[in-house]
């Protein structure tokens, strides 16, 4: 008899259902700080999709982080330093003030050209 297959760990727990109505009571926090976690792409954009009012994202040293979509109306200051994997970051923000990717080697080359064209208020770059 086989095992049926446990659900896809998205946060840090099988009980997904749970965690999705724990960050439903998250509409209003402002800043998000995440150090050195094992957050994914997938559990990044499931978390901002449930802080709308979000404009600080500090995500350091979170290695599982590849090509994470960042997107908000409100956020103004990323700060994604020594994100190792970090390599395609996609920046919707049109608010976007302030970027630091300091110590993420694997960043591809478009990235620079998608955050001049995507983030028209984007003043300050440390990388």
């Amino acid at each position: 008899q086989k095992k049926a297959k446990k659900p896809q760990n998205i946060l840090g727990d099988t009980k997904l259902q749970k965690k999705k109505r724990k960050l439903r009571s998250l509409p209003k926090l402002k800043s998000i700080k995440l150090m050195d976690t094992c957050i994914t792409d997938v559990s990044l954009r499931l978390l901002l999709q449930n802080c709308p009012m979000a404009s600080e994202l500090y995500l350091n040293s979170c290695h599982q982080l590849v090509s994470p979509t960042l997107f908000g109306r409100h956020i103004s200051h990323v700060i994604m330093n020594s994100c190792t994997s970090l390599k395609t970051p996609v920046f919707d923000c049109l608010t976007l003030t302030e970027l630091d990717i300091r110590l993420c080697g694997n960043l591809h080359s478009s990235v620079e050209k998608q955050l001049a064209d995507d983030c028209p208020k984007l003043t300050k770059i440390l990388k």
